[in-house]
């Protein structure tokens, strides 16, 4: 259930029928890190004459901003609450309303408050494709696993650190340094974050010794507010019924929801669902589900488990456990994906899922099946596996993000994918020029099923010159985030900020 999205909005028009009150700063320089500044790279203009981006805090005389609440939406109609900095929209997907500050026409952004007044938009300055680049400030959390530690729900991008989980001011894509919100109440070092809908979800690492263990728990109903003081976070330590050296992964589930699923394949995969409010004493009881020799969790789509693999014949198959963490799971007949044979097994594939259960898949494709020679890369090659949180598996929405020429099978070739929102996602590839050392981030969309072009040719914008395996992904109300990791410098991680509007 969305509790925290049905609270009245109480951003009314006071704003803009002139009760004067602020609404802070919002960052609103283009441009990157001071390492790459000058470099060429395609970020926008630079960051002469930048805004000021510190996060706002009532000691400039003005008054404290207003806290905006969101609510449920289906159109932007539905969204109330535009006035002075803040546009209300609607995040389709997440059924929320968001509050975008000083970002109209599309692909430009600009400074709440100044001398046109605390709650006017400055002068809009555009920005580019990749809009920006921002420093992290600290190396990556979560034991250096950084898929499993970064994250984003409009309007902030998390990053788990080993300084403690950032969160990240989103609102203007093209802010070079954005300011960050303290997380209060999360009682442990997490080793995977993760989203749902307009929730964040914390993981702790598993104690105790048997046949149970304790897991600590922890959610944020991310606050629509762009200029929020803090970001609350619910703490709980849970009793699983599973031993804790059993792997466990959190996946997104409808309603904000999330599904915990021990990885344990001698266990069958047991599953439990986290319907927040979670209060203590929790004791969870996963469930153990049937599925294909091979098949391994992969997504949830709605309220359903999506199993899949990759066989040694080279054909994909996924499969839905409907019910998939309660008392009665039903696994459902497995579904072949003829057109997208022959794939790569062994070589990874990834899957990302919209809040409305759209689940996205990017693989490796072959020129023929293996093990029979020469099984060289012809692609990466991805598909809209299911349109919502009730549809069939579609075999037919695939394409072609990337072509290689002769590239030997094993070859780093698929990055991490990210679906910002139910039509777009995100893909990240390895540069076939330079595959070992680059990568290209594009972005495919459902309808119409295609690449977003730069005139007559796909658009991946500037290269991230760091291969596949150094990144993650992330989206979030149109806009996708990609985390990358130099192991020259570990320390010092950066974000890619990237607007798949802004393609010419």
């Amino acid at each position: 259930m969305k509790q925290r999205m049905r609270a009245t909005t109480r951003l009314a028009l006071v704003a803009a029928l002139g009760g004067g009150v602020a609404m802070g700063i919002a960052s609103c320089s283009l441009g990157l890190d001071e390492s790459l500044i000058g470099s060429g790279l395609d970020g926008g203009a630079d960051d002469t004459g930048a805004f000021d981006n510190a996060a706002p805090d009532g000691n400039d005389g003005a008054p404290p901003p207003l806290n905006p609440e969101g609510g449920i939406c289906s159109k932007d109609e539905d969204c109330k609450g535009s006035g002075g900095c803040l546009l209300a929209k609607c995040d389709v997907p997440r059924q929320a309303c968001v509050f975008h500050v000083c970002r109209e026409p599309a692909c430009t952004s600009a400074a709440c408050g100044g001398e046109a007044g605390p709650t006017t938009c400055a002068a809009p300055k555009p920005y580019k494709y990749r809009a920006a680049v921002f420093p992290v400030g600290a190396a990556i959390g979560c034991g250096g696993a950084l898929t499993r530690c970064f994250t984003a729900v409009y309007p902030f991008v998390f990053v788990g650190t080993s300084n403690g989980v950032l969160a990240f001011g989103a609102a203007d894509p093209q802010s070079p340094t954005p300011f960050t919100v303290p997380i209060t109440g999360l009682g442990f070092a997490p080793v995977q974050i993760m989203a749902s809908g307009s929730r964040v979800y914390f993981l702790g690492q598993p104690t105790g010794a048997g046949t149970s263990s304790r897991v600590p728990i922890a959610w944020a109903d991310v606050p629509p507010d762009p200029f929020a003081a803090t970001i609350p976070v619910t703490t709980v330590l849970a009793t699983l019924n599973r031993p804790s050296t059993d792997p466990l992964t959190l996946f997104p589930r409808q309603n904000d929801t999330a599904l915990l699923v021990d990885l344990n394949v001698a266990s069958s995969y047991p599953a439990v669902p986290l319907e927040p409010p979670l209060v203590e004493p929790l004791t969870l009881t996963s469930t153990p589900i049937s599925f294909t020799a091979g098949s391994t969790p992969l997504a949830v789509s709605g309220t359903r488990l999506v199993m899949g693999q990759i066989n040694g014949a080279g054909a994909a198959v996924f499969g839905f456990v409907n019910g998939a963490g309660t008392a009665t799971p039903m696994t459902a007949p497995d579904v072949p994906i003829a057109t997208a044979a022959p794939a790569s097994p062994g070589v990874g594939q990834y899957l990302a899922q919209s809040a409305d259960g759209a689940v996205f898949w990017s693989y490796v494709s072959l020129t023929a099946a293996p093990p029979a020679p020469p099984a060289v890369i012809r692609a990466v090659r991805s598909y809209f596996l299911t349109p919502n949180g009730t549809g069939a598996f579609d075999p037919a929405a695939g394409v072609d993000v990337e072509l290689y020429a002769g590239a030997p099978a094993g070859t780093p070739t698929i990055g991490p994918v990210a679906m910002l929102d139910a039509n777009t996602a995100m893909v990240t590839t390895a540069s076939p020029a330079n595959p070992t050392l680059q990568t290209d981030v594009s972005f495919v969309t459902r309808a119409p099923l295609g690449l977003v072009k730069d005139g007559a040719v796909p658009r991946r914008g500037v290269p991230i010159t760091l291969p596949v395996s150094q990144l993650a992904a992330a989206g979030s109300n149109g806009i996708g985030y990609v985390l990358a990791v130099d192991p020259a410098a570990p320390a010092a991680p950066s974000v890619y900020v990237y607007d798949p509007a802004c393609a010419p």
